[in-house]
């Protein structure tokens, strides 16, 4: 089953990193055993895979793409990845807004208890990734202010 294999990998990653002190954050994943919703995703959204051709953005690099990840996966990453590589969580942030904004109704009502469970995912693997940094300590520190901002549920 694939949430199965999405917690075992979650698991591994908190293990790997090596910081005992992810348990807070991922007890913020657990709702998604329940509400896990295979989605198709790119699997690497990042601002840097949007480029202007003509009149239309054009999403490259999709080697990445699965069917498999939970909704709102890419969502998450692009949110995890402007956050720390861009080091911009303002602009997240308001990346964030904009993309609720565009929901429907319905939709976006249960988007935040939704979407919670997946960017405290994506934060453990962030502290994963980190392990195979050279400068660990600032990417370590940047993962450390956006896991203050997700258990504060401050998106």
């Amino acid at each position: 089953m694939l949430s199965e294999q999405f917690f075992k990998d979650l698991d591994l990653w908190s293990q790997s990193s090596g910081r005992g002190d992810l348990k807070e954050i991922r007890a913020l994943v657990e709702p998604l055993r329940d509400l896990y919703n295979p989605w198709v995703s790119h699997g690497d959204f990042v601002p840097w895979h949007v480029i202007i051709h003509g009149q239309q953005l054009v999403l490259i690099d999709g080697e990445h793409a699965w069917s498999g990840r939970p909704r709102y996966y890419d969502v998450a990453y692009f949110y995890h990845r402007v956050a720390i590589s861009a080091a911009r969580p303002d602009l997240a942030k308001i990346f964030l807004a904009e993309f609720k904004a565009l929901l429907p109704k319905e939709e976006a009502s249960s988007f935040d208890e939704r979407f919670l469970p997946v960017i405290a995912s994506r934060s453990i693997a962030g502290f994963y990734d980190a392990t195979l940094f050279e400068d660990q300590k600032k990417v370590l520190d940047k993962h450390e202010q956006l896991r203050q901002i997700i258990l504060s549920e401050d998106l």
